[in-house]
C-alpha cells in the first residue's frame, strides 16, 4: 500500500481566520506527516507587488487608502473576502502544480476561502479529486486576542482586530456549509491535527 493510497490527497488547505492557529497546526501536521507546508499569503505579497493600485485596486486598498483602517469589521472582511477571490487563480495554479507533481503541500493562509474547492475550469477533475480543504474556527474572542497578542507583541491592543476574525470566521462557516470543506473548532489545539486527519 502506498502513501497515497493511505492518505487520499495531494494538497490539504488550511484556511480560517486571522489569529487562530493556522500556522501552529499546519506545522505540526506538515511535520507528521512529513510533507511541505507553504503560506497563500505569500501569494498576495507577491501579486501585489507585481501589480499596481489601477490594475487591482482591491488588492492594494489597504495599503493605498487611508482610509482603510476606519472601516467597520464587516467592511474589513467583504474587503478581505473580494482580495481572497482575486487571488483564487494564484491559489489554484499552485495547488494544481503539487499534484501533477505528485509533490503532496499543506497550503495555510487567511486569504483562502472554501470556494476554492468548487469545480473549475483551471482545475482538471483529477486535480480537485486530490484536494481537500479545511477552515479552523476559533469561537472565543479572548482567544484570538491573546493570540494576537502572543504572535504580534509589539501591535498594542488587538481587541478590534480580533473583532473582524470573528466576523470572518462565521462567515467561513456559513460557506463550509455550502460546500465540500471542513470547519473544525481549533481547540483543543493539541488534538487538531489528529482531527483535521479524521474529518480528511
Amino acid at each position: 500500500m502506498t502513501e497515497a493510497d493511505v492518505r487520499p490527497w495531494d494538497v490539504l488547505l488550511i484556511g480560517g481566520a486571522s489569529g487562530v492557529g493556522k500556522s501552529t497546526v499546519g506545522a505540526r501536521l506538515a511535520h507528521e506527516l512529513g510533507i511541505a507546508i507553504t503560506g497563500v499569503d505569500d501569494l498576495h505579497t507577491a501579486v501585489r507587488m507585481m501589480t499596481t493600485p489601477e490594475q487591482l485596486p482591491e488588492l492594494h486598498y489597504w495599503h493605498t487608502n487611508p482610509a482603510a483602517a476606519s472601516m467597520t469589521p464587516t467592511e474589513m472582511v467583504n474587503l478581505h473576502i473580494s482580495v481572497s477571490r482575486l487571488l483564487l487563480p494564484a491559489v489554484r495554479a499552485v495547488v494544481a502544480q503539487h499534484v501533477d507533481d505528485a509533490s503532496p503541500a499543506i497550503v495555510e493562509g487567511d486569504y483562502l476561502v472554501p470556494e476554492v474547492l468548487d469545480p473549475h475550469p483551471a482545475w482538471k477533475p483529477e486535480v480537485l479529486e486530490r484536494v481537500r480543504g479545511v477552515f479552523l474556527h476559533e469561537a472565543d474572542v479572548g482567544q484570538v486576542v491573546r493570540n494576537l497578542r502572543r504572535r504580534e507583541p509589539a501591535e498594542g491592543d488587538q481587541t478590534g482586530r480580533a473583532t473582524v476574525t470573528q466576523v470572518f470566521g462565521r462567515w467561513l462557516r456559513q460557506e463550509c456549509r455550502l460546500r465540500s470543506a471542513h470547519s473544525i473548532d481549533v481547540r483543543p489545539l493539541d488534538t487538531a491535527p489528529e482531527r483535521i486527519l479524521a474529518a480528511l
